[in-house]
């Protein structure tokens, strides 16, 4: 059985398509930087310094795992597998933020305070699985020398093998197009033999878990062809491990 990470929308957050948040609360150092409650999240533009007002399925405070869903579909993942909890979250507004009193084509498109969005929930307390092997994420290319993660490497498409040795984990890579002439994405597969493994009975009926010593939030292929069918918004799965 696949294993996948759970992330927001990739390649949506270039245009803007959905709102986007990060997680300002603390964490605490003792237990493992594990988030404190509440959560406390502030509405952003993206990197592009654009923003959107339409909330998604789901929300991801700037990776770590830190999913955010609208508590309708959460109740709904809930009842389809039961394997987290689903909390509350608070917002802040920095006080220099102000909403427009008469907004136009040219105001920049946010979420506001006081929210008027979807009520909201974190996915919060999923399992913890140790994974019985952990094939490096990292593969040196032919010069012996580490030169990053794929998902930051932009190459042309005679690059594209040096690409595939950086990171073996399911991304994106960036090549540019002669015709378009314009970059574009293309997700590469995970590589055979690279990744988490983790023990079958270690699961046994959990769908969506975490993974220790990683701060992402996982989940089996079960999961993605739920969410799939249902059509969720601003949701992306990659392909990271199997089980043994």
């Amino acid at each position: 059985m696949k294993i996948f990470s759970i992330c927001y929308d990739y390649l949506s957050q270039f245009i803007p398509v959905y709102a986007e948040a990060v997680r300002i609360a603390s964490y605490d150092k003792i237990n493992n930087y594990k988030p404190i409650l509440p959560t406390i999240i502030e509405w952003e533009l993206n990197i592009n310094n654009k923003g959107s007002d339409l909330i998604g399925d789901f929300t991801d405070l700037g990776g770590g795992g830190t999913i955010l869903v609208k508590y309708d579909v959460g109740k709904e993942l809930q009842a389809k597998f039961n394997d987290f909890d689903l909390v509350p979250v608070q917002m802040y507004q920095r006080p220099s933020l102000k909403r427009p009193t008469r907004p136009n084509k040219r105001s920049q498109k946010r979420v506001w305070l006081p929210y008027e969005g979807p009520e909201l929930r974190e996915i919060w307390d999923a399992k913890i699985v140790k994974p019985a092997i952990v094939k490096d994420n990292y593969l040196p290319n032919e010069t012996g020398k580490i030169v990053g993660y794929r998902k930051q490497f932009y190459s042309s498409e005679s690059d594209l093998e040096v690409v595939k040795q950086t990171n073996p984990l399911e991304w994106y890579c960036w090549i540019w197009d002669e015709v378009l002439k314009d970059e574009i994405a293309i997700k590469l597969p995970r590589e055979k033999g690279y990744g988490y493994f983790i023990k079958e009975k270690d699961l046994k009926k959990i769908n969506i878990f975490r993974i220790r010593e990683s701060g992402g939030l996982y989940c089996t292929e079960r999961v993605v062809e739920f969410v799939t069918s249902k059509g969720y918004t601003n949701i992306e799965f990659f392909e990271e491990g199997e089980t043994i």
